[in-house]
């Protein structure tokens, strides 16, 4: 995972110490000023068995310490990360998925088909902003937030070769979540997140069995598509007729 300024990468990883041991997560930073010669920052941060789930924005880490407890961490770039202020408290189950915004100010976290959305505009002192539970019978195992976090998405389902629920959310307002796609796709849900936003979040990739899809998640295409497949439909006369108690106005531009 790299950090804001893309001179510092930092790596989460495990141990295998065997079927009888649970396995040991670590944390490296590396500093890449000099491309041709990455130098290790200090000494590797020793994690719990459930150190791996971890993901980053901005300058912000987020690792999950335990099956469900989460521990925030600041990326400094030219020293080993530190942690911000205690644990999040305690989630009732385990966690399945996280994801920080690309600004590093949300925090999500899946337990089950459970979804907790934390704002981070002090990571040290994280608010509990919304949570919703999704109508899959399946964990969501992946999300991903648009890069301006008006939008957020939810894969949930079993593992690997499987068909999923993919969910986009309107998280226009920041303080709410509006479900605005909930097809089944068959998305290949591996250890990675196998979905993202692009840039502009005006499209959607989703990594499924047959190899890369998009969708088209622009509101403004939407309406473009409804109104020039609707052209003529909604006339004075049936608008009187379905909707007599408001006045008369034309959807389309």
């Amino acid at each position: 995972m790299f950090a804001a300024d893309s001179t510092t990468l930092v790596i989460c990883g495990e141990d295998y110490l065997g079927p009888a041991t649970p396995a040991r997560g670590y944390l490296e930073t590396w500093t890449l000023s000099d491309h041709n010669h990455p130098e290790l920052v200090g000494a590797p941060i020793a994690l719990g068995p459930y150190g791996w789930l971890s993901v980053s924005g901005g300058t912000v880490l987020a690792m999950r310490v335990d099956s469900a407890t989460i521990q925030l961490w600041k990326i400094l770039g030219d020293a080993a990360p530190v942690k911000v202020g205690p644990p999040l408290p305690k989630l009732a189950t385990q966690i399945t998925a996280l994801a920080l915004s690309p600004d590093g100010k949300f925090l999500a976290a899946a337990t089950g088909t459970e979804l907790t959305i934390w704002a981070l505009a002090d990571p040290s002192r994280p608010e509990l902003v919304t949570s919703a539970t999704l109508k899959s019978v399946d964990p969501i195992r992946a999300i991903s937030f648009s890069a301006d976090t008006g939008m957020l998405a939810t894969a949930s389902g079993p593992p690997f070769l499987q068909h999923a629920d993919l969910a986009v959310w309107d998280f226009s307002d920041h303080r709410h979540l509006a479900a605005q796609l909930e097809p089944s796709v068959p998305l290949f849900l591996g250890i990675s997140a196998p979905i993202v936003f692009d840039p502009a979040a005006t499209s959607l990739a989703a990594r499924t069995t047959d190899g890369i899809e998009l969708w088209d998640t622009d509101k403004h295409h939407a309406v473009n598509r409804i109104c020039a497949s609707t052209i003529g439909v909604l006339t004075r006369d049936n608008w009187s007729t379905y909707v007599p108690q408001l006045p008369f106005r034309s959807m389309c531009p």
